[in-house]
């Protein structure tokens, strides 16, 4: 297995449309990548560049110490699962998995060998005579994955693999694929706009929107510190909660204020980290414009009215099991807060609301990021 590298990579297509812009990220060998965004955010256009389905505009694509910005896809050490399978109707299992080695050359008793162990992985042993028209979803594509397998490649590339399954399968394969990734040791990248699966199976999650890398990290480093309001809203079900506002200071104090809500508190450790931004937006200083943002599970709604205190209207309740989801309007603003499944509520009921300042983000009104408040606290 090896590393990726992309530098400074770039698509523009015909009429001066943008794919990918100046996307920079490495990703070392044996680490499991996910791109993970909204349909045409150029997160497949990326895969192709990586594949040598597309040609880069600019910007240069290194798998291992080889620069194969140039090389055609059959030279740059790949193997590529797609989203419908691609497999020979009028092959079986065994043929289907075998038929790149024999392409390449590879003798018939070691092409079995191959053959047979990924297989064997992939719990396909009792299935390799038959054809793809006799195979359930969920087995072709562990034949896609097997064919993939048995090339072993310096980089797997996968493109939205497991969208065609049903929730059920799409989980067993997520486990599979992380338990296989684990197993062989190898370097993945993996495209989906599924954040359930980029948050279970990621070693690192690169966020894109509008052919840009908004962040790179982790997937609960994602999660606890987006680095821009894209990524804030983007990550999380249901997503983010957003104020606008703007910022005021009394004495050490800082506040969040909003011209029809009492001011919210910001912690004194937050103070340092708004006054530099990470772009040219706003320095974030008190008086500039700008948006708070606070995840559902970190607001807190009770029944008693307290004075002085951030107040709502329930507008609706959602039990889902585990959890209740409870809707609220706030002056004109919809929240929505993760309570417990037991709470005693009522839709028109007037309800106080608390905010864990420790947990909440501020971004600059332009969208730029500013460093939220989890990153200070930590």
């Amino acid at each position: 297995m090896s590393s990726l590298t992309l530098t400074n990579l770039s698509k523009e297509f015909p009429g001066r449309v943008t794919g990918v812009r100046d996307v920079d990220l490495h990703l070392a060998s044996g680490q499991f990548l996910v791109l993970l965004g909204p349909s045409g955010c150029g997160k497949s256009t990326t895969l192709r560049l990586i594949a040598g389905l597309e040609r880069p505009s600019r910007g240069t694509i290194r798998i291992g110490n080889r620069d194969v910005t140039a090389l055609p896809p059959k030279d740059r050490d790949i193997a590529m699962v797609f989203q419908n399978y691609a497999l020979y109707p009028h092959m079986t299992v065994f043929d289907n998995m075998s038929f790149g080695l024999k392409l390449r050359g590879v003798s018939k008793d070691k092409r079995a060998k191959s053959v047979h162990r990924a297989a064997e992985m992939l719990g396909l042993g009792g299935l390799l005579h038959r054809k793809p028209g006799a195979l359930s979803g969920g087995e072709q594509q562990r034949v896609a994955l097997g064919r993939a397998i048995v090339r072993e490649p310096a980089v797997f590339l996968f493109d939205e693999p497991l969208s065609n399954l049903d929730a059920k399968l799409r989980a067993q394969m997520r486990y599979d694929l992380r338990q296989l990734q684990q197993e062989l040791g190898a370097t993945m990248v993996y495209v989906t706009h599924d954040q359930i699966e980029a948050m279970t199976m990621g070693d690192q999650v690169a966020v894109m929107n509008h052919g840009q890398l908004e962040q790179i990290a982790p997937p609960m480093t994602l999660y606890d510190q987006p680095a821009t309001r894209f990524v804030a809203s983007f990550l999380g079900s249901p997503p983010m909660n957003f104020l606008e506002g703007t910022l005021e200071r009394d004495g050490a104090a800082l506040f969040f204020v909003h011209p029809r809500l009492p001011r919210i508190a910001l912690p004194e450790s937050c103070a340092g980290g708004l006054s530099t931004s990470e772009t040219s937006a706003p320095q974030g200083g008190p008086g500039e414009p700008i948006t708070l943002g606070v995840r559902p599970e970190h607001i807190r709604v009770e029944s008693r009215r307290a004075e002085a205190a951030l107040h709502g209207t329930v507008d609706l309740i959602e039990p889902i099991g585990s959890e209740t989801l409870v809707h609220l309007g706030i002056h004109g603003v919809r929240w929505i807060a993760r309570t417990d499944p037991h709470i005693a509520l009522t839709t028109g009921q007037d309800v106080t609301i608390s905010i864990d300042p420790a947990r909440v983000h501020l971004y600059a009104s332009n969208a730029s990021a500013l460093p939220s408040y989890s990153d200070t606290m930590n």
